[in-house]
C-alpha cells in the first residue's frame, strides 16, 4: 500500500510539473526570491534529494 501511495505522489508530482517547461528555473534560493518579490509572483520551490530515484525521474522529465 504505501508503494501505491508513493507512486500516487510521484504521478501527481509529474502531471503538475508537466506545465513547468516554460518556467525559467533559478539555481539561488536568495535570488529567485527577490525576483518573485519584484515582480510579485509565485514562488516555486523545488527540493530534491540526491539519492531519491522518483525526484531524478521529476528532474530529467519536466526540468532539463
Amino acid at each position: 500500500m504505501r508503494l501505491i501511495k508513493k507512486r500516487i505522489i510521484s504521478l501527481l508530482l509529474l502531471i503538475s510539473f508537466a506545465h513547468a517547461n516554460h518556467i525559467k528555473w533559478q539555481g539561488d534560493y536568495e535570488k529567485a526570491l527577490k525576483e518573485a518579490r519584484d515582480t510579485h509572483k509565485d514562488l516555486m520551490v523545488l527540493l530534491i534529494k540526491n539519492n531519491c530515484l522518483e525526484c531524478k525521474k521529476i528532474v530529467q522529465k519536466t526540468i532539463i
